[in-house]
């Protein structure tokens, strides 16, 4: 509430003593400002409906998008700054949020994705059982069922049918385990592993071999994030080598890539490592010795193949399955190079572990009629993708008969419906960042090949 003129010039007497000589003409300025003031504390008009219903939409997408508590709402520290943004605004309760915003929200969202997918030819899946909640699904339910092929069979045709997707299945992707995969083959529809998930497999197979090392530089950077005198000292020691102070790395053992981080941030800090252990001396640290900073080298350099595929498959906004047989091939190039180089025995196994475990989890690509279409259509690859001229030939006749008989059916549908025209070849924009190569080496011999074309 503004207060009353009187009163606040009372109170403004109090603290500061107004001389009778200039009386008149500082109450004149009082006056003055406290008139503007009093519009400022004008009571806040009431909100519309249809405003208020604008701003709960945003704060619902605001606890989804963001995967924040509904809980928010009963914040203190929320609610005061809502309402210091608009102090109209009525913010609702967590339960209006649960019952009522969340479910209008999400229907009119499921109409949305469902009026899409009618209309799709074709849709291809891609499936897992986990816990967790970064992920955007077309259903995420509970499965307390134990996971046999059977019962995750039955589960994913009842959300296919939900959806309306029967026999529109065009390909699905999962990991290769066998009760996953058995469910898809009894399914009848078509599978593909996990790129991403198989390269994993393959860099783990490599990483057990220095598997006793790395237990070494776990141990001492979770040291270093546990420790307060070890973070800080890290800290001054870099500063006094004229560096910018970088934390050490702790890896998640479900993501081999996060290894290989931490391996290379300890060797990027090497040297400030060595010295902070010689002044912390503490007996209970594993030591790291001048050989085995040499081997974590090795390993690195060894791993940075499958660092480098792993970011290529996982951080692109676009389809990469024409990538597939190109990446390969290039992979096991580069690997078979690092035979080459002067390494670490338990290095050159981890090289050998790499090509056999290349070769036993994903098998002869190029036998897969899928892929090797894929291939052939992508702009970029054409028919220099491709091991074999033989291979070129047999994809070649097959994209010959396919688009055959897409004319023949599209002349008879025009034939029986002469208004109805279809498009067979969308037009396809080719990103050039896609060509962007964040690891050159990986398409050396590729190159080598489009030049002598």
């Amino acid at each position: 509430m503004s207060k009353n003129i009187h009163d606040i010039i009372h109170e403004g007497q109090s603290t500061e003593k107004i001389k009778e000589s200039d009386t008149d003409e500082k109450l004149a300025s009082s006056c003055s400002k406290i008139i503007r003031q009093t519009k400022l504390w004008c009571a806040p008009k009431t909100m519309g409906r249809l405003v208020q219903n604008k701003i709960d939409r945003c704060l619902v997408e605001l606890i989804t998008r963001d995967y924040q508590p509904i809980s928010i709402v009963e914040d203190k520290g929320f609610r005061n700054f809502v309402n210091t943004l608009n102090p109209s605004y009525q913010i609702p309760t967590r339960k209006t949020v649960s019952n009522t915003l969340l479910p209008e929200i999400y229907e009119k969202r499921v109409n949305k994705v469902q009026s899409i997918v009618k209309n799709a030819k074709s849709v291809t899946l891609t499936t897992d059982c986990w816990t967790s909640v970064n992920t955007i699904l077309l259903e995420c339910s509970c499965f307390p069922e134990a996971h046999t092929s059977v019962n995750l069979a039955t589960e994913l045709n009842k959300i296919v049918v939900t959806w309306g997707l029967e026999n529109r299945i065009l390909l699905a992707v999962t990991d290769n385990a066998a009760n996953i995969t058995k469910a898809i083959k009894d399914l009848k529809w078509r599978h593909f592993g996990c790129y991403a998930r198989t390269i994993n497999l393959i860099a783990e197979d490599a990483i057990i071999i220095v598997e006793p090392l790395i237990k070494k530089v776990r141990t001492l950077v979770a040291h270093f994030k546990r420790s307060t005198s070890a973070a800080t000292k890290l800290v001054d020691i870099q500063k006094q080598y004229s560096k910018t102070p970088k934390k050490l790395l702790q890896d998640v053992r479900t993501r081999w890539n996060s290894t290989f981080y931490m391996v290379e941030r300890i060797l990027e800090l090497e040297e400030v490592i060595r010295t902070v252990l010689a002044l912390l001396d503490k007996e209970n640290l594993p030591i790291i010795f001048v050989e085995e900073w040499q081997l974590l080298k090795d390993a690195k350099k060894v791993l940075e193949p499958l660092e480098c595929i792993t970011k290529m498959v996982s951080g692109e906004s676009y389809m990469v399955l024409s990538s597939i047989i190109v990446l390969t091939n290039g992979l096991e190039n580069m690997i078979s190079e690092l035979k080459k180089e002067e390494l670490f025995e338990q290095a050159l196994t981890m090289v050998n572990r790499m090509l056999h475990s290349l070769k036993s989890r994903l098998g002869d690509l190029e036998s897969s009629r899928t892929l090797t279409i894929s291939t052939f259509l992508d702009p970029r690859f054409k028919n220099i993708a491709f091991s074999s001229d033989c291979i070129l030939e047999r994809t070649k006749k097959e994209v010959i008969n396919l688009v055959a008989n897409k004319i023949q059916k599209q002349e008879a549908g025009t034939r029986n419906n002469p208004e109805k025209t279809e498009n067979y070849f969308p037009s396809t924009s080719t990103d050039e960042s896609t060509r962007a190569k964040s690891c050159l080496s990986i398409w050396t011999n590729f190159d080598q090949k489009a030049a002598t074309v």
